[in-house]
């Protein structure tokens, strides 16, 4: 990659992030529908130094600025967005997700919050690249997320949540070493797949993915009646555990 010094004429603007502040009021929403547009763009466009600036060319100035200003503890994983030349870490951990996929996002939100050194390789389901023998000799399921820890490979987010709470030593409030407190959580990592996942999920496909699947009208009526049903009931649930503790699986 050209040093800064090699290509001024093709830099428009200059963010110095240390200090800076951006204020955005829906801003989970707006990085998870940015975050795939500006990880491409930072693994060809950034340069990283010491100083904590970045060079940066338009037009995806004002993106760059919600998501890495306004989160700034990217900064120290900043192999998640690229490396800018520099050698990773033999140890690093290399997440392989699809940001459309809130599993995916779920463990890189665990690993981004923790401060975990990652490398994060985007695979995309829409366009049929889990299924590619490259990405098979990964995962085999080819599904996503899924992680290599060293030589160690392992997919399903929720065990994948788990392997990190306990090999990086996490606080215990994440995964209680109590293993009535740990049951507890482990029931609700299980009981979210058919339950709340499984009602969101069925909207999606109905209101996202039906006209690429060209779903029939009678599918995408049945979709739109069970993710209803499923959603409602799972949230009330959801609603009823919690007015009984502060936090779902109880405790503090």
């Amino acid at each position: 990659m050209a040093k800064p010094s090699q290509s001024v004429e093709r830099i428009q603007s200059l963010v110095l992030v240390r200090g800076a502040r951006l204020e955005c009021n829906d801003y989970g929403l707006v990085c998870f529908n940015l975050a795939k547009a500006i990880n491409r763009y930072l693994l060809s466009h950034i340069h990283y130094t010491e100083s904590e600036a970045f060079l940066v060319d338009s037009p995806f100035i004002e993106m760059f600025k919600i998501l890495i200003i306004s989160n700034p503890e990217l900064l120290k994983n900043r192999d998640v967005v690229g490396n800018g030349g520099r050698t990773i870490a033999a140890m690093v951990l290399h997440l392989y997700i699809d940001w459309l996929s809130q599993p995916s996002r779920a463990v890189a939100m665990l690993l981004m919050e923790n401060n975990i050194e990652h490398r994060v390789h985007e695979i995309s389901c829409m366009q049929g690249e889990t299924q590619s023998a490259e990405y098979k000799q990964v995962n085999p399921a080819g599904k996503v997320p899924s992680i290599v820890d060293n030589d160690f490979h392992l997919d399903e987010s929720h065990t994948i949540m788990r392997y990190i709470c306990v090999s990086r030593n996490l606080p215990d409030y994440y995964y209680p070493n109590d293993i009535k407190q740990r049951a507890r959580v482990d029931y609700w990592l299980d009981w979210d797949h058919m339950n709340l996942r499984h009602g969101s999920m069925c909207l999606i496909r109905a209101n996202l993915l039906a006209p690429i699947k060209k779903y029939s009208q009678q599918t995408i009526d049945e979709l739109r009646k069970e993710g209803d049903e499923v959603l409602k009931s799972s949230l009330s649930f959801i609603e009823e555990a919690m007015s009984k503790n502060n936090y779902i699986a109880g405790g503090n």
